[in-house]
């Protein structure tokens, strides 16, 4: 019986409606999919792209505020002055190092208004911190073997930012140090001023710049050094240098396709002006296919239903139209014997119907 079933017209006609509808069905699911996956990639890309430009903006912005503070400063009149004269001045006029001191105390003061600096210093070799160390004026001495001293005499720069990493109990800052030119001689330098920030001023503007869950933002500088990161998925800093190298990313590009350890992601990076720090961010690809897989589950059920409906009523149709085909089989054979006199029979208007009654 069920060697017979199978062989049998409506079998067949079952068959071949169930398969032209899976494989339209598959073909519109494998489709819709791939569309949606391909908008959702550039959406995601569009939204990063602005997403990075926004976060380099912001840390910028602060960046500069900060450097226009540092830059009042060290230009100021009075501070030039105090720089400029020398232990021996100051140790014969007591009265104008305690008139300079407590003027320079107000400008370094008055910079605390903001939030973004916790702390300044100078750092003089012939000026008051000589004649005088205190909290706010520094020896220069103190500071000729530290890290930043080293760094910014050996490069070419004015100024530079190190990680507080560097720094004994001061992990949750970043240093920012510049040169202090001497306005009367040009190509002289009187000092350097410090200040020191903290780390959640840049870690915010990170923190906000979150485009999915496992999104992975990092700030970098020129050493391979981290000044902040959010989701951090470098094995190695100077991954990040490699991989904007081999990937052939430029600054101001859109978010592209990039792999990181045999991983999908989109990836994108701005230079930071006025620093030599680079923002980066890596979106898992996987995050992105998330966003479609709650749609693409849905119209996989949809799907689904539509086929669990569709082959009970397929199934119907077939045997329907095969019944008419018995029909017409048992009057053939009537005819085959001879006996043309039959009543006729109703099998539809059809070409089987119209078939049905030419044997009449």
């Amino acid at each position: 019986m069920k060697t017979r079933f199978l062989k049998s017209f409506t079998f067949r006609i079952f068959s071949v409606t169930s398969l032209v509808l899976l494989i339209s069905l598959a073909a519109l699911t494998l489709v819709n999919s791939y569309s949606l996956s391909r908008r959702e990639t550039e959406q995601q890309i569009y939204s990063g792209t602005n997403t990075l430009n926004q976060a380099a903006s912001f840390i910028e912005y602060r960046v500069h505020a900060i450097e226009g503070i540092m830059n009042v400063i060290s230009y100021d009149d009075t501070i030039q002055t105090v720089l400029s004269n020398s232990a021996e001045y100051y140790s014969k006029n007591i009265a104008n190092w305690n008139i300079h001191t407590t003027d320079c105390r107000e400008i370094l003061y008055n910079s605390y208004t903001t939030d973004n600096i916790d702390e300044i210093r100078l750092y003089s070799s012939t000026g008051p911190a000589s004649f005088e160390e205190t909290d706010e004026f520094k020896r220069l001495s103190s500071a000729a073997r530290t890290e930043w001293y080293e760094r910014l005499n050996s490069s070419q720069e004015s100024s530079l930012w190190i990680p507080g990493g560097f720094f004994e109990g001061e992990e949750d800052h970043i240093l920012y140090v510049k040169k202090i030119s001497d306005l009367q001689k040009l190509g002289n330098y009187l000092g350097y001023i410090t200040a020191s920030i903290p780390v959640s001023k840049i870690a915010d503007i990170v923190d906000q710049g979150e485009l999915t869950v496992n999104t992975c933002l990092a700030v970098i500088n020129s050493h391979n050094e981290l000044i902040t990161a959010k989701n951090n998925v470098f094995d190695d800093l100077s991954d990040i240098r490699t991989l904007i190298d081999e990937s052939g990313l430029e600054a101001e590009e859109s978010l592209a396709q990039v792999k990181y350890n045999g991983n999908p992601y989109l990836c994108g990076f701005r230079e930071i002006q006025n620093s030599d720090w680079t923002l980066i961010i890596l979106v898992p690809y996987a995050d992105v296919l998330l966003a479609t897989r709650g749609f693409q589950n849905q119209m996989l059920l949809s799907v689904l239903v539509l086929i669990l409906i569709c082959l009970p009523v397929m199934y119907k149709l077939s045997k329907s139209l095969n019944s008419r085909i018995v029909v017409l089989k048992k009057l053939m054979k009537q005819s085959s014997s001879g006996n043309f006199i039959t009543r006729p029979i109703d099998n539809g208007s059809d070409d089987i119907g119209e078939l049905t009654q030419s044997f009449y």
